[in-house]
């Protein structure tokens, strides 16, 4: 069910509440209550109409609602026409509505936003002293999973192992309800660790008396099974590393945060980008999404062993016709009244090709772990070839198609005015069937698919903001999609980018506030 539809449903339902209380008043007071007619709803994809269309609006009684403002803005434009897509957002957001909505875990704070901000204030004569009445920001961390966050050397890192002094920790807890991002980073594994820590630490005598009264130990905190969930986990772990920062202590702080290295593993393999999908690929089960800045070249290197061993699509159309022949000669040589039993035609494609299957697991992954977690990856059918072959790419990619890889760049249309390819891997990423997909930056805004793996490489993180690093991560682990999730980083101090406080303005507010301006002094101040 799509927005629009699950907005229709809300409004019949309200309908059928006012027409119970409708019946109970006064015939004259049934057209007060009588909203039977359905309000026009308008959902746009095309930004550069967007502005249009709202001033044909009535502002005093139509919502706007804004999914993923920021959305294009991670690169500070030097002229106006650098960045035609948060042009167009930017003027969209300068024609606000009486009720205006803005949604992005990564949108910048509304004191970082001022031209934005002024602009629905005047046009609706607020004074801009009574801004705290109209404005309002909302935060949410009601994630449905969680996401970990593991470094090129395999370790799972989290926000606070960036902490050296209590202050440090103060800071980073009164900033976590405020980014839900990077929150998501507090799984059910962190709590684990930090229950482990308190464990050693209590064991060598160097918990302090004032952080044993201030934490509820966890046996108690969750006597009650029925509360263990995502949300609570996450809210106990927020709890415990207040009870750190409250006792004050560097000490603590640092035994807590520091990384030890009596006898902890790292989870994950040590990166590497062209082992993924081979040596390693048992500890990243489901899609994996790769973000690059070249998402074609990516993968081919990522797939080089694989495409060695593929097929030519013409050796796969002759073995399809051979078997047609032989089934339509043993029914021309069949006696009569003999019952032939029909054979199905076979795909000719070596299961071992299959990216993540168990057959191609056995072969390309040989020291996986005993008992590691798979998941089961159903065989191309012969239904399948058929629409990949219809598809406008050359041979080696229709293969990799087959195989259960796919890359979302536009150089692989032929047509951008009809992207066929990059159409069919949303398609089928949204049903399971693809096991690796590379895509650049501009897929990261609102897709909603199930990777349950996001690798975030060198290239791509040197040339994209914070916001645009955490909206990929931000993938892994969808409400509903996978029951797991982790973001790989190729380098360390992108994983240090993300877990520090920003501080000051972002590139993404920078961006907006430029464009509107611009908007603001119709195109004469840049």
């Amino acid at each position: 069910m799509n927005a629009l539809t699950s907005l229709k449903y809300a409004v019949v339902k309200l309908n059928l509440e006012r027409k119970k209380k409708r019946l109970a008043e006064k015939k004259r007071l049934r057209n007060l209550h009588n909203l039977k007619r359905n309000p026009r709803m308008y959902m746009m994809n095309d930004t550069s109409s967007c502005a249009w269309l709202l001033r044909q609006m009535n502002p005093s009684r139509t919502i706007l609602v804004v999914d993923e403002p920021p959305m294009g803005s991670d690169v500070f434009p030097i002229n106006p026409e650098d960045n035609p897509l948060a042009c167009a957002m930017s003027q969209a957001m300068m024609t606000p509505m009486y009720k205006t909505v803005w949604m992005s875990a990564t949108l910048p704070r509304a004191e970082f936003l001022p031209t934005l901000v002024n602009s629905f204030l005047d046009r609706f004569l607020v004074p801009r002293e009574n801004r705290a009445l109209h404005v309002r920001e909302a935060f949410s961390t009601e994630l449905d999973r969680g996401a970990l966050m593991c470094g090129p050397s395999g370790h799972v890192a989290y926000p606070h192992m960036k902490c050296r002094t209590a202050e440090d920790l103060k800071k980073l807890v009164l900033r976590l309800p405020g980014d839900p991002l990077v929150m998501k980073a507090y799984t059910e594994r962190a709590l684990a660790s930090l229950l482990k820590r308190w464990a050693v630490l209590k064991k060598e005598g160097k918990l302090s008396e004032a952080f044993t009264k201030a934490l509820v130990p966890p046996e108690v905190k969750f006597e009650d099974l029925s509360l263990l969930n995502h949300a609570s986990i996450r809210a106990y772990a927020l709890e415990f590393l207040t009870a750190i920062a409250a006792d004050g202590s560097d000490g603590l702080t640092a035994e807590f945060c520091q990384t030890r290295t009596d006898g902890e593993k790292n989870t994950f393999p040590e990166f590497s980008i062209t082992e993924i999908l081979f040596s390693n690929a048992y500890a990243y089960p489901g899609l994996t999404l790769v973000a690059d800045d070249d998402p074609k070249g990516q993968l081919l290197t990522m797939t080089a062993k694989l495409q060695e061993m593929m097929p030519k699509a013409s050796e796969i159309e002759d073995d399809m016709k051979a078997q047609e022949a032989s089934q339509t000669k043993q029914d021309k040589y069949a006696e009569e009244g003999e019952v032939v039993e029909q054979a199905n035609t076979k795909l000719k494609f070596s299961a071992d090709l299959v990216i993540q299957s168990d057959a191609f697991l056995k072969r390309w992954c040989p020291g996986r772990p005993e008992n590691s977690p798979t998941l089961m990856r159903i065989l191309p059918t012969i239904q399948e070839f058929m629409k990949i072959k219809e598809l406008p790419i050359d041979e080696r990619w229709q293969m990799l198609a087959l195989s259960g890889a796919g890359s979302v760049d536009p150089k692989l249309d032929s047509d951008p005015g009809n992207p066929v390819y990059t159409q069919w891997v949303h398609e089928n990423m949204t049903l399971n069937k693809l096991a690796c997909v590379t895509a650049g930056k501009e897929f990261t805004w609102g897709a909603n698919v199930p990777a349950s793996t996001v690798v975030v490489t060198k290239s791509f993180a040197e040339n994209t903001s914070v916001a645009g690093i955490l909206q990929y991560v931000g993938r892994a682990a969808r409400r509903g999609l996978t029951t797991h999730g982790q973001a790989i980083f190729e380098r360390e101090e992108d994983l240090d980018r993300i877990f520090n406080d920003p501080g000051g303005v972002t590139t993404e507010a920078r961006t907006m506030e430029r464009y509107a301006n611009y908007w603001l002094s119709e195109g004469k101040e840049w």
